[in-house]
């Protein structure tokens, strides 16, 4: 029997196989032949394993936009409806409401609004004034059954009405222990009588009074006659019995006025303490106790017997009488009062007026019986304690 050709290359140069090496070649033929397939089937496994694998992980991964929220956007709200052509609600739509929807708007967590006031009140004041009781007063002054221009109101303590009309005087009270700002001047009744004759030599020069305070608001009169007083009652007339002393203290008043007939005019009056009228520009009386206008002499030509009588009030001397103004008829002209208070205390003013061509009546002491200066009509006398008056009026 022929010999069997080799099966491989290699088999046919190694030669013919021995007894011992044939089974070893056996199992290296079979391993040979079944690693390919395993080899396959192991990637084949793999590649399985992966697509699943990532098959898997990327349905549990959502993707990036997953995060998106979505947002409610209100709707605008519908346009308002076309006005009526015709009909009620045509010429009146308001008589025919249409709905409207409003969309719900959310208002800010905090509002701040933040402002300056200058605007202060003082307590105390306040507390007191609404606070106190309510009290009857008698009026000491000149406020009886008619005011300025027949109007029925009254003037309270003479000093005058914070409510004022045509046809009267306007006063402002300057208080001269304290400058304009209300810090205090050392004022002493010496000096301030030497400011008011500074003042009077001066031409009433306003000037020599601005640095001294003066009250934010006036009072009206008509006529000055002022009874017998504490002088408090000055500062309290105008409401500053807090802020004002009663001492070193005037006001005053200023107006225009009309003669009631073209005359000579001669004005009488007393003050305690100071007392200055001019008209016209020109000072026309001095009824201080102690003069101011040192220009003018003293004129007294009625008896003294009247301040004798009042022993209750030593001070109060006897009327004092100016020089001659002429005036004529209707002619408005400027008029200039002053009335003040020097060392505290005791206080009364008054002020007449009369033609030089008339005779007036006395009392059976000699005390002059004339008419009270005033503006418009009334009956401004009192109770209280000053000059006898006439029952004539003249009021300019």
């Amino acid at each position: 029997m022929s010999p069997q050709p080799p099966a491989r290359l290699d088999d046919a140069l190694r030669g013919p196989l021995t007894t011992s090496e044939a089974p070893r070649q056996s199992w290296r033929e079979r391993l040979t032949r079944r690693s390919g397939y395993f080899f396959g089937a192991l990637l084949l496994h793999i590649v399985v394993f992966l697509l699943v694998a990532e098959l898997v992980i990327w349905k549990g991964t959502p993707p990036e936009d997953a995060s998106f929220k979505f947002v409610a956007i209100p709707k605008a709200p519908p346009p308002p409806p076309e006005p009526p052509a015709t009909g009620a609600a045509a010429q009146n739509p308001q008589l025919e409401p249409q709905p409207t929807v409003v969309p719900d708007v959310t208002p800010p967590a905090v509002v701040t609004t933040s402002f300056k006031s200058e605007f202060t009140v003082d307590s105390a004041k306040m507390a007191s004034s609404v606070l106190s009781s309510p009290q009857t007063v008698t009026p000491m002054g000149t406020g009886l059954s008619q005011g300025a221009n027949n109007t029925g109101q009254g003037t309270g303590s003479g000093f005058g009405s914070s409510s004022g009309g045509d046809n009267q005087l306007v006063g402002y009270l300057y208080d001269l222990k304290q400058t304009s700002d209300g810090k205090p001047t050392g004022m002493t009744p010496e000096n301030y009588h030497q400011i008011l004759m500074r003042f009077a030599r001066a031409g009433w020069d306003e000037s020599v009074l601005a640095p001294y305070y003066k009250s934010s608001k006036p009072l009206y009169t008509s006529h000055i006659l002022i009874p017998n007083m504490d002088s408090q009652e000055g500062p309290k007339a105008f409401g500053l019995e807090r802020d004002v002393q009663p001492k070193m203290w005037i006001i005053w008043y200023r107006g225009k006025v009309a003669a009631p007939a073209t005359a000579d005019y001669r004005f009488a009056g007393f003050c305690d303490d100071i007392l200055l009228v001019r008209i016209g520009g020109k000072t026309v009386l001095d009824g201080s106790i102690n003069p101011v206008a040192t220009q003018l002499s003293v004129n007294t030509p009625w008896p003294q017997k009247w301040s004798r009588t009042i022993p209750e009030v030593p001070n109060y001397a006897q009327l004092r009488e100016g020089i001659v103004a002429s005036l004529n008829q209707g002619e408005p002209v400027d008029m200039d009062i002053i009335i003040g208070e020097e060392p505290g205390g005791d206080f009364n003013a008054s002020l007449f007026v009369l033609r030089a061509d008339k005779t007036y009546p006395s009392t059976t002491a000699g005390e002059p019986i004339l008419p009270l200066f005033q503006l418009g009509g009334g009956d401004f006398r009192t109770g209280g304690i000053h000059p006898p008056i006439s029952d004539t009026p003249e009021p300019w």
